[in-house]
This record gives structure tokens, C-alpha cells and sequence, in this order.
């Protein structure tokens, strides 16, 4: 799997038409890749939200500090991450997946902020029991794809 053009810390975006419960992933929109498993044969990712809540605890949500330029947006002002959802896509799956930028190899957010990031997820997914939440993971087949 070395030839794999995707790195964690980038901002990918995908198209999908998966909706259940609260978790509505329809849309064109861009994801944060926390993680690469090449055992397992799976990307992970967190979603990358425009809105502070849309049913989200606040405290599952990091407020992104300093924004690629794929994310500015005139509408909104602010790009939040989901760190207690992940979504789960299969390495074979990428053909679907796009990179924003023609620089393959760059990383997309402050190594700092990233790092804050998954910190933030650590301590979220160690007090769901006190905090009352559940970590959400999403896994994404081909048909949740939209072509």
C-alpha cells in the first residue's frame, strides 16, 4: 500500500447518500483523515461541519483554528471537526475520495492543532460513559457512494 496518495491530517472530500439517525452525510463535503490502517485495509476520518451544533454535543466539536484555504467559505465563517464521529472507508475505496489541493504530500492543518485534535477524541471516547454520548462510527460501502 505505498503508492497510497492519502496521509492523515488532510482534508478530503467525498460525495455520499448515507443518512441514519442523526448522522447525515449526504452531500458533498470535506473530512478530516485521522487515520490510516493498512492492516484492516481502512481510511478513517472525522467530518468537517460548517455549523457549531447540527445535533452535536459542543464538546464533540473542535472549533479548527487555523483553516486550509479548501475550506474558506464566504457563507461560513468557521469549520468545526466532529470528534466523536468516524466514518470508516475501505483502502479499495478511494477512487471516490478526492484530495483539494495538487500537492499530495501536505499535510492540511497546523501539526499542533491536529494533534489537539485527536487529543480532544482520546479524552471524548474515554468519558462517553459520564458524558452521556456514544461515538459514532459510520462504515461506508461502495452504494453509499454517489457517482
Amino acid at each position: 500500500m505505498s503508492n497510497l496518495i492519502f496521509r492523515e491530517n488532510q482534508i478530503i472530500c467525498f460525495q455520499t447518500n448515507y443518512f441514519k439517525k442523526k448522522c447525515d452525510l449526504t452531500g458533498y463535503r470535506c473530512y478530516l483523515l485521522k487515520g490510516i490502517d493498512e492492516n484492516k485495509g481502512l481510511l478513517t476520518f472525522f467530518p468537517i461541519v460548517s455549523n457549531r451544533f447540527r445535533g452535536w454535543p459542543p464538546y464533540s466539536q473542535y472549533k479548527i483554528e487555523n483553516r486550509s484555504s479548501c475550506l474558506d467559505s464566504k457563507i461560513y465563517s468557521e469549520s468545526f471537526v466532529n470528534i466523536n464521529c468516524l466514518i470508516k472507508i475501505p483502502i479499495n475505496l478511494t477512487k471516490f475520495l478526492e484530495r483539494n489541493c495538487k500537492d499530495i504530500h501536505q499535510t492540511c492543518l497546523d501539526k499542533e492543532e491536529f494533534k489537539k485534535i485527536l487529543e480532544l477524541h482520546n479524552s471524548v471516547i474515554e468519558s462517553q460513559e459520564s458524558l452521556g454520548t456514544d461515538a459514532e462510527v459510520v462504515k461506508l460501502t461502495e452504494k453509499n457512494f454517489v457517482f
